[in-house]
């Protein structure tokens, strides 16, 4: 007699449903990643380039060159804004997929108790069976003798 869990369809969904929310969650995370190094590249730039404003500000020179650095300083403090907001949007979508991930793991843990559990089951009604075999097996050896 072998063991069979009816549920084993559903694990097996569950197991790949979880899976596939790792290797989602693993991509989102690179990909934030990948955003907030962007940012820092972005705050970067925007240091360099109010230096380099601030220097042009110092020697005076030209008002087109002055308003041409101020102009691409107020643009990076933009992208750095943009740039900070998909780095927060994106962060919050790591935390829901890691939510989504926890309760995936969770379910596929509570089939695998309760496959466990039915396996035990299996086996000590299984065990039971075979020692009802032994103890018949040994009454009618017994029985056998008494009449010899």
């Amino acid at each position: 007699m072998k063991f069979h869990f009816r549920l084993e369809p559903v694990l097996r969904y569950r197991q790949a449903r979880e899976e596939a929310l790792k290797k989602e969650l693993s991509q989102l995370i690179e990909r934030a990643a990948k955003e907030q190094a962007r940012l820092a590249q972005l705050e970067v730039s925007l240091q360099n380039q109010f230096a380099e404003w601030r220097a042009a500000q110092r020697e005076q020179l030209n008002m087109e060159l002055l308003g041409f650095l101020e102009r691409h300083c107020e643009r990076l403090r933009r992208e750095r804004t943009a740039q900070g907001e998909r780095v927060h949007r994106t962060q919050q979508a790591v935390e829901r997929k890691r939510q989504e991930v926890v309760k995936a793991s969770q379910e596929r843990e509570v089939l695998e108790r309760l496959r466990e559990k039915r396996r035990m089951e299996f086996l000590t009604e299984f065990l039971r069976r075979e020692q009802n075999v032994i103890d018949e097996s040994a009454m009618q050896r017994y029985a056998r003798s008494k009449e010899m």
